[in-house]
């Protein structure tokens, strides 16, 4: 989901099942986006900073979707 999130952002297009969906217009990525993408971030964070012991600081990021509760640790709004 995260690289699907990066490439609807970067190319403006619309990625479905791993692949590009031609809808005619430029795809715009919007709070919702920027909030899952933050969330599947989140995720491999986590999943790679307990095994190694790495210490990730938390950081605040503004996104109206984004909430506390939704149990993002590393990115706290």
């Amino acid at each position: 989901m995260l690289y699907n999130l990066s490439r609807r952002s970067r190319y403006l297009v619309m990625v479905t099942n791993n692949r590009v969906v031609d809808t005619g217009k430029a795809e715009l990525t919007h709070s919702k986006h920027e909030a899952r993408a933050l969330w599947h971030l989140n995720t491999v964070l986590v999943f790679y900073g307990k095994p190694y012991n790495t210490q990730i600081f938390s950081m605040k990021i503004q996104c109206e979707e984004l909430s506390a509760g939704e149990g993002v640790a590393i990115f706290l709004n």
